[in-house]
């Protein structure tokens, strides 16, 4: 896949405050991920009816009566809002990086996709369409499609190649090869259709569950004791909510805004739990301090797909600034977070630290691209530094074998950067295997032990991180090398 350049994605999302902060930092990195789509999709939380007065009742949902819409406003408009800032900014960020698209072709990727009604997978949309469009074009990159919302839109979009293909009598052949084409990133499946549909009609896509407290509304319960700094009111206020247009776009704890309508929107007030319940709000997450991290459970879906080094979208068991996933045993194909233990600071196994590891990186690299939407000056800004590894970055090698690496390290700005060599032992399932001739330097050798079984992974990491002397957030950057024992 890296040889394909930047990975393609198309995004679907419903109307919640996380899915409008996960968009605002998506955007920030539309230079070192293509989007190919901005989909307006619907979920069990989010529908938005068919305009007709017609009522719908899902027998597995505590709804008070029959429902025409739930939760989805006549102005929900949350993709269009946020490009509009972006809009304010897009000049500036081209002066930090080229590649950065403009708003008008932002907007030109919107769709709305399956919205009428939770779960409604039979009605073509225009969503569905583009998914359609893209899985058949001559793209040789996979599409990564992800859903922050109900999976409906992509299975009225499979239904589609079904009905198109389907009675052909190589139909499972062309299954498969269409399947291939689809890398599906989502947090829960938001309605029936993943189970009773895409699932077992479509089960050579690969499926990756990315859903992880660290990015969530639980995210406190999980960060490391420095991760839990980046949570902080005094972080969002120096970094985030002050940072120009899509800064203030930004949703955090006790900002006096509100979904009109929305009994789950109790973010922005100031009030107690007990008086929340009585003026009816499903507290359904404790009462942060004003100013703090609310939640952005969906941005695991494309953090993998930054271009830092990691290579996280190129495996799902690898992983990186969004987590890792290890393969279901029951579905072949289908990778889950909950599935990739790894240990952590205490050398304990947690469910959480795949993602946690990452977390302090990932806020600092969006505050410094937030700097970038209000800085029209290169030199005014931080920028991370740069690695190139000039040994490959995949090869095979025998146990007792000693590999030599090297890379060439360098920072935009002049900065200074320090280098560390590790071992990535989570990556592998395993205990270290073997051992770094020094670790300080741009070029190392490992030597592999001699009790290392043919086929396993080894992974190395190189950090470079910039030093700053001035107040901006010092950066990182990494390059990945993947050891196949022979």
């Amino acid at each position: 896949m890296a040889a394909f350049g930047l990975p393609r994605t198309i995004v679907t999302t419903d109307p919640e405050i996380d899915d409008a902060n996960s968009l605002v930092r998506l955007l920030l990195y539309a230079n070192e991920i293509e989007i190919q789509g901005l989909v307006y999709a619907g979920s069990q939380f989010h529908w938005r009816g068919d305009g007709r007065g017609t009522r719908f009742f899902h027998p597995d949902r505590e709804y008070t009566e029959p429902q025409t819409s739930w939760r989805w406003g006549a102005d929900d408009i949350f993709i269009h809002e946020v490009i509009d800032r972006y809009a304010e900014i897009d000049d500036n960020l081209r002066v930090h990086d080229a590649r950065y698209p403009t708003a008008g072709h932002l907007r030109s990727l919107i769709r709305t996709g399956n919205v009428t009604f939770e779960g409604d997978d039979r009605t073509p949309s225009a969503g569905a369409d583009l998914i359609v469009e893209k899985i058949l074009d001559d793209d040789p990159r996979p599409l990564f499609v992800q859903l922050w919302a109900g999976p409906a839109t992509l299975a009225r979009a499979l239904r589609t190649l079904e009905e198109r293909f389907g009675s052909s009598p190589d139909w499972p052949a062309v299954r498969e090869r269409l399947s291939r084409r689809v890398i599906v990133t989502k947090f829960a499946s938001q309605d029936d259709t993943y189970e009773e549909y895409i699932a077992p009609s479509w089960p050579e896509v690969e499926v990756r569950e990315v859903a992880t407290r660290m990015w969530g509304y639980a995210a406190r319960t999980v960060a490391t004791a420095e991760g839990a700094h980046f949570l902080s009111s005094s972080w969002h206020e120096a970094n985030i909510i002050c940072a120009g247009p899509l800064g203030g776009h930004y949703r955090v704890w006790g900002d006096d805004r509100t979904m009109p309508g929305d009994h789950n929107d109790y973010f922005g007030t100031r009030r107690s739990e007990a008086e929340l319940r009585a003026d009816g709000y499903h507290v359904f997450t404790p009462v942060e301090e004003p100013g703090s991290w609310v939640s952005e459970g969906d941005t695991t879906n494309f953090l993998n797909l930054i271009g830092n080094g990691l290579r996280a979208f190129e495996a799902p068991h690898w992983g990186g600034w969004g987590g890792r996933q290890k393969r279901n045993r029951r579905r072949a194909n289908e990778f889950l977070a909950s599935l990739a233990t790894d240990r952590d600071e205490s050398d304990e196994p947690s469910t959480s630290y795949a993602a946690a590891r990452w977390f302090p990186d990932a806020q600092r690299d969006f505050a410094a691209r937030l700097r970038w939407s209000t800085t029209p000056e290169f030199a005014a800004a931080n920028h991370a530094p740069d690695i190139r590894l000039v040994t490959p970055a995949t090869l095979s090698a025998r146990p007792g074998a000693s590999v030599a690496v090297e890379a060439d390290v360098s920072d935009p700005d002049g900065d200074e950067t320090r280098l560390l060599w590790r071992e990535d032992t989570n990556a592998a399932d395993g205990a270290a295997s073997g051992a770094f001739s020094h670790t300080g330097s741009a070029s190392t050798e490992f030597t592999l032990a001699a009790a290392l079984e043919p086929g396993r992974e080894v992974h190395l990491i190189l950090e470079a991180r910039d030093i700053r002397a001035d107040d901006q957030p010092s950066l990182a950057r990494y390059a990945r090398v993947v050891i196949t024992i022979a």
